[in-house]
């Protein structure tokens, strides 16, 4: 530089900056605007200094945020003037550009680190990933600056491959070279790997003679020819190709082409003591549960401890079948493999692909724990999956390789190609084609949940077979996602016929994201994978450290400082000692990962949730939130809302300010707090959680017990046309329960009433996972057009009180003259989005907020949203609805965050 003196500024940026490709990219910017500096990564932020043009100077730092890299999160941008630069930072002029060494910085310093989430395959190395040109063909393990794992490998910040799992694997010169090259696209790339330096794949079979059962014959101890990529023709790597020196070095031979896949035999049991749920999808809960709560209470709630790494080493009990030896992959891994079963690089991806052709179960390491992979064309392995995960009825997700295979399986409109090929690939739920998958896949619903392949990994296996695959979570029903290869082996041992690993540990467990299309964008279901631990912007910053211990069902927690709040990814329902102990170890990781100090502990009323009894746990300031005022605190909070508004809460349960049970409610207030302004009528759950399992037990407790607001109740023989279904001394014996009111907990619950409508109909008695008897109901009135069932909304005690029996009433009149089940569930479906339209425009005239926030479980069904939705818009209000942040509990957390936080800061 030349003449006038360069203009000199410090620049430090936050957000979601480390992990996204941020160093290179300024960079770059920083390089063609022909300006001297240096960058680096900084506890969470990223931190450097410019000199040059002024003007140079002002373009890039007003590029920082709007030219950031698709991946990054700018939330802010802070610059400091030159004379307060120390003079070690300064750069020479003419010196160029350069990124230079990370440090740890001071924790909390400069606010939140947040953490990048892992991003699913990009178009650049998947074609690298199927040239047989490219020095990566066929890695599993493929990536760059734009995609590959991140926060499931981070072990600290800053970002740097030192602090992630990948610092087992040094890097080889290519790799080095390209690491080091600002022109090359794993320019400071920290997952970067290849066949020569990076994690490699292995294969083990527990019980590699054993047949796959009389129709399905037995493996040959080699492959008859090479395996071929199917859909492109390709051939595959010679046996071998895919292994590095390292294998070669310590002697561990490819081994035979392909290991026999063991027995499908279903083992209904599971060996004691490993941690399992019993039951189809939740802890084992008595028939007559105590009245109010209905969540199991522990012996004891455990603090988390930022220490253990991995869960603990409990031992296998009794086996019902031989155990595989521990998995492991390489040297590098502290655990053993026997050397009779184990196959390594592309013998042990052939060995899976062979054993899922032949109708057999892999678990498969993924980059957020195990996953449990089967054909989804198979009928029997299907069914296997069901039987030995102990999932009966519950859809599984189906992976496709490409949107053209997505197109066979279902309909796929513009929003749902958007999210299907967006980073994240979320499992998107789509309506489904009549097609080869098997009717086991997704009983009871005509949607499928459809997602591609997240990972070199994925796309291989889905381009070698050519069909579609069920991929669903590797863990037994209720239990927490394995990550941990011993667990697995102890865990999935009897569940899997096959395991395909690698020797790169997972740090924390992620499950695939849901969502589905609602309107024109697509609303989240669970939040996980690609989407968490993204930081959610809060309306009132959290001058306090809050942590929100969340709900039971579908649990998150959240971490709130300063205008964020981060979430956890959705971990499944927080019911044993196990999940208690998983959230616990993910609380500990994600904090100091994030720098987090609690000052504060948000949490549900409910005494019997572990969430809240671990929140009475922590030696904190406790923030009770309520339950359904959490639920629209969270939809308030999304849509940046700080003002009053009148909220509509709809799920299944959660405990009131009244120590009641509530469910249906009309709440008025904003972030600080609510009243109550409307409600359901009550209804008792004969037996308690019995009644959530059986929605009969519910009907009957509308039809012989409901509270009295004056409606006449059906007549005795329309009764009888749905009693005369089960067992008389049954009938007797709920009825009883219910009309004196024992062990049947009363709850003003929109969700229950939703499965006692879907057992009258017919369409659910028994459930084995929570929703179900309301999603078959939506299910069945998909596309339906009818006249509402008839609704009637009363004055008790100050509250607009919706009551159903002239409801239930209409609904067994029009069932008995024959009105088809669809119409029925339709107007079922009208005559709850007409009640709440109706309640609503009463609390409004009496001066509640026109702003009107729709959240809790029950506003994940579409037909109720849209119809809702209408009714209400058609009135001139505004109506709100969550979309990043789950509808349901899965968004609690960030609820209870935003309340906590805003009255912290009244305070």
């Amino acid at each position: 530089m030349t003449g006038a003196l360069p203009t000199v500024v410090r620049f430090e940026v936050f957000g979601t900056v480390q992990g996204v490709g941020y160093r290179p990219f300024v960079h770059r910017l920083a390089t063609g605007l022909g300006l001297d500096g240096w960058a680096a990564n900084t506890g969470g932020h990223v931190e450097g200094v410019v000199a040059g043009d002024t003007s140079a100077v002002e373009d890039f730092l007003v590029s920082l945020r709007t030219d950031a890299p698709a991946l990054a999160r700018v939330r802010r941008v802070r610059r400091t003037a030159a004379e307060t630069v120390e003079r070690g930072q300064l750069a020479r002029p003419g010196t160029g550009f350069t990124v230079r060494g990370s440090s740890v910085g001071h924790p909390g310093s400069a606010g939140p680190r947040e953490i990048p989430p892992d991003v699913a395959t990009c178009e650049a190395c998947l074609r690298e990933l199927l040239d047989p040109r490219d020095r990566r063909h066929r890695y599993p393990f493929i990536s760059c600056t734009d995609c590959g794992p991140r926060a499931t490998v981070v072990e600290d910040m800053p970002y740097d491959r030192v602090r992630t799992t990948m610092r087992r694997f040094p890097l080889c010169p290519r790799c080095a070279a390209e690491y080091a090259d600002p022109a090359d696209r794993r320019f400071h790339a920290e997952s970067l790997a290849c066949p020569d330096c990076g994690p490699q794949l292995a294969w083990h079979a527990p019980h590699p003679q054993r047949a796959l059962g009389p129709d399905r014959g037995t493996y040959p101890e080699r492959d008859p020819e090479p395996l071929r990529d199917v859909r492109s023709e390709r051939g595959i790597l010679a046996e071998g190709d895919l292994l590095s020196s390292r294998d070669a070095s310590t002697g561990h031979a490819p081994g035979p082409g392909c290991v026999p896949v063991p027995e499908r035999a279903a083992d209904p049991g599971r060996a004691a003591g490993q941690g399992h749920v019993p039951g189809p999808e939740r802890a084992a809960v008595p028939e007559h549960a105590p009245s109010p709560g209905l969540a199991p209470t522990p012996k004891h709630v455990p603090s988390p401890d930022p220490e253990r790494a991995t869960g603990p080493a409990h031992p296998p009990g009794p086996e019902r079948t031989p155990r595989p030896a521990h998995l492991s992959s390489g040297p590098r891994d502290a655990q053993r493999l026997s050397s009779r079963t184990v196959l390594r690089g592309e013998s042990a991806l052939r060995a899976a692909v062979e054993a899922v052709r032949g109708g057999g179960i892999v678990a498969v390491k993924g980059l957020g724990g195990y996953q449990l992979v089967c054909d989804a064309t198979d009928a029997v392995a299907v069914a296997a999956l069901r039987e030995r995960k102990q999932r009966p009825v519950k859809p599984f997700a189906v992976m496709v390789a490409d949107i053209a295979a997505a197109r066979e399986l279902a309909r796929v409109p513009a929003t749902g190609r958007a999210a299907l090929e967006s980073p994240v690939r979320p499992v998107v739920l789509l309506p489904a084609r009549r097609t080869a998958v098997a009717a086991g896949v997704h009983p009871g619903t005509r949607r499928i949940g459809l997602f591609l392949p997240t990972t070199g990994l994925h796309h291989l296996l889905l381009r070698a077979l050519a069909g579609p695959l069920v991929v669903t979570s590797g863990n037994l029903a209720g239990g927490p996602i394995v990550v941990d290869d011993e667990e697995a082996r102890r865990v999935l041992g009897s569940v899997a016929d096959g395991f395909l690993v690698h020797d790169r540990p997972i740090r924390a467990r992620y499950d695939d994201s849901v969502v589905q299309l609602s309107g024109r964008r697509p609303s989240t279901l669970r939040r996980a994978r690609g989407l968490a631990p993204v930081a959610v912007p809060l309306p009132v910053a959290a001058r306090t450290a809050v942590v929100a211990a969340g709900a039971q069902l579908k649990h998150t927690f959240a971490l709130a400082t300063g205008n964020c709040a981060q979430l956890s990814p959705q971990g499944g329902d927080l019911a044993d000692a196990a999940t208690l102990d998983a959230f616990a170890r993910s609380y500990a990781h994600l904090s100091r990962l994030t720098g987090f100090v609690p000052a504060a502990v948000a949490h549900d009323l409910h005494p019997g949730y572990l969430s809240t009894q671990w929140a009475h746990a922590q030696r904190l300031p406790r923030v009770p939130v309520q339950h359904h005022h959490a639920h629209l605190a969270a939809c308030a909070a999304e849509h940046g809302l700080r003002g009053p508004f009148t909220g509509v809460a709809y799920d299944g349960l959660g405990l009131g300010d009244d120590g009641t049970l509530w469910g249906g409610e009309i709440l008025v207030g904003d972030l600080t707090g609510c009243r109550r302004a409307g409600r359901f009528a009550t209804a008792p759950l004969p037996g308690g959680e019995a009644a959530v399992r059986h929605p009969w037990r519910m009907a009957l407790g509308y039809l012989f017990a409901p509270e009295v607001l004056g409606a006449p109740r059906p007549y005795s023989w329309l009764v009888r046309s749905f009693t005369a279904r089960f067992d008389p001394r049954e009938v007797a014996v709920v009825r009883t329960l219910a009309e004196r009111g024992l062990n049947s907990p009363r709850a003003s619950s929109a969700g229950r009433l939703f499965d006692a409508v879907a057992s009258l109909l017919g369409l659910a008695d028994t459930v084995g996972y929570e929703g179900e008897a309301a999603a078959a109901l939506e299910n069945a009135s998909d596309g339906a057009r009818a006249e509402p069932l008839a609704h009637r909304l009363v004055r008790e005690r100050g509250l607009w009180v919706y009551d159903p029996a002239p409801t239930l009433t209409d609904l067994l009149e029009r069932q008995h003259a024959g009105e088809a089940v669809p119409r029925l569930a339709a107007a079922f479906h009208l005559a709850v989005a007409g009640a709440t339209a109706d309640m609503v425009a009463r609390v409004v005239a009496a001066g509640a907020p026109r702003t009107v926030c729709l959240a809790g479980g029950c506003f994940a069904n579409r037909r109720l949203l849209a119809e809702t939705r209408r009714l209400l818009r058609a009135q001139g209000l505004r109506v709100l609805v969550a979309r990043s942040v789950p509808v349901g509990d899965g968004g609690i957390s960030y609820g209870q965050a935003a309340v906590a936080a805003a009255r912290l800061a009244k305070e």
